[in-house]
């Protein structure tokens, strides 16, 4: 299982996705304008409490993050899709159109630069 979130800690990684391993306890720092990231069986997972508070006006700290089986780390591509919102000042939950969308599982997701894209495969418009 892998964590991913983007990086918002001050320091050489900042702005970078952080990709953490659950299992053998390593992490990655990619840098977004460099890779896409593709992430495999995930779910979207909030600190609803700590949002709520940063909401309404606490310091930002880890809150949000995507949990997944894999992760696939590529060159940079472009992709179509819905993208997924995450900023707690904003709204304390991820969110799809302004939809929330908090603990959603999706079977693949991908990174473009700092965005989380959902794309629908199956849309026969």
């Amino acid at each position: 299982m892998y964590k991913v979130r983007f990086n918002l800690g001050r320091g050489k990684n900042y702005m970078k996705w952080k990709v953490d391993n659950l299992e053998d306890k390593t992490n990655e720092y990619l840098e977004p304008d460099k890779v896409s990231l593709t992430l495999i069986n995930c779910t979207l997972k909030n600190n609803r409490n700590r949002s709520e508070e940063i909401f309404l006006g606490a310091h930002k700290s880890v809150c949000a993050w995507v949990l997944c089986e894999d992760v696939i780390i590529g060159p940079p591509k472009e992709i179509i899709g819905t993208i997924i919102n995450y900023n707690p000042r904003v709204n304390p939950h991820w969110s799809e159109n302004g939809k929330d969308i908090d603990g959603k599982f999706f079977e693949e997701l991908n990174t473009i630069n700092k965005n989380v894209i959902y794309e629908n495969k199956y849309n026969t418009f």
